[in-house]
């Protein structure tokens, strides 16, 4: 509950971008942001790290101490992403958590439903963040996101090759000229994973590019289904949990075009696959 301070934020300004930091529409009120100092940042990140302390919960066979230390760390980090403001992403944690959960026992779907509805009471006590979550359907916000998605639509109608990689920001300038409300609009990408993949590098390209989220999606269900892998379910569940968690932001969201969050997010999905052909110490064969 720190508000703005005019020595503070013209630190702040050195180090970041000042205005990512802000609840909004609440003025001059911060929120979390971590040392990204970017509530957005912040919240992307969390859900990789919520994603695998919550596989652990469900699918380890863990020690009293480790499920303890685990699950308080996992309530510090869902704690901290309500307290982001970030309406996507916690949508996306609840995607990912439903369908991993779906997987579990019967004992821990009841204990899952049990626990969310808590945590979703205690959040929604609280007046700014019960406002900000039933903004979600606010018609400013999906009025901006329509015009971004219809500049973007613009952009493949022109172009329909694509513009090259890493053009958008540059050349989007010119398609928002004499645009009614464009003035605020980020000049990033389009708020829409699939849209900027294929803005930037044509049909092919995007088809690529959703093609790798499928197939990093398909072995990770694949591995949850099979019982001879049960070893590895948790690595699986946090893999499937984060690439819904992250694509549902990125429905409508420029959610790797942060730094911080796409080499987050490439280390994460890299270690999880890795971790799936890792030769077990206990055996002399890998597993298939």
């Amino acid at each position: 509950n720190l508000h703005e301070n005019t020595t503070f934020m013209e630190l702040l300004g050195a180090i970041s971008t000042k205005h990512q930091i802000r609840a909004p529409g609440q003025g001059g009120r911060l929120v979390a942001g971590g040392f990204y100092f970017h509530r957005l940042k912040m919240a992307h990140v969390l859900l990789l790290g919520a994603s695998l302390l919550a596989a652990r919960q469900v699918f380890s066979q863990l020690t009293s101490r480790q499920r303890t230390i685990e699950g308080l760390l996992l309530l510090l980090f869902v704690s901290t992403l309500f307290l982001t403001y970030t309406r996507a992403a916690l949508l996306g944690l609840v995607g990912g958590g439903v369908v991993i959960i779906w997987f579990a026992s019967r004992r821990w779907k009841a204990l899952t439903l049990g626990v969310g509805a808590l945590v979703i009471l205690i959040a929604l006590s609280y007046s700014p963040i019960r406002e900000r979550i039933f903004s979600i359907g606010d018609a400013a916000a999906s009025s901006e996101r329509v015009l971004l998605w219809s500049t973007a639509v613009n952009v493949i109608d022109e172009r329909p090759w694509g513009m090259g990689l890493g053009n958008y920001p540059s050349l989007i300038g010119k398609y928002y000229e004499g645009v009614e409300g464009a003035g605020d609009l980020p000049r990033t990408y389009a708020h829409n994973l699939l849209l900027s993949s294929w803005a930037e590098s044509g049909p092919f390209g995007a088809l690529g590019y959703g093609w790798m989220w499928v197939c990093l999606a398909l072995a990770c269900f694949w591995r949850l289904r099979k019982p001879e892998f049960v070893s590895t379910h948790f690595i699986a569940a946090a893999g499937l949990m984060a690439l819904i968690a992250l694509w549902t932001v990125g429905i409508t969201h420029d959610v790797l075009y942060h730094k911080p969050v796409s080499l987050t997010f490439a280390t994460f999905m890299g270690a999880v696959t890795g971790a799936f052909y890792a030769r077990n110490p206990s055996s002399s064969k890998a597993e298939p």
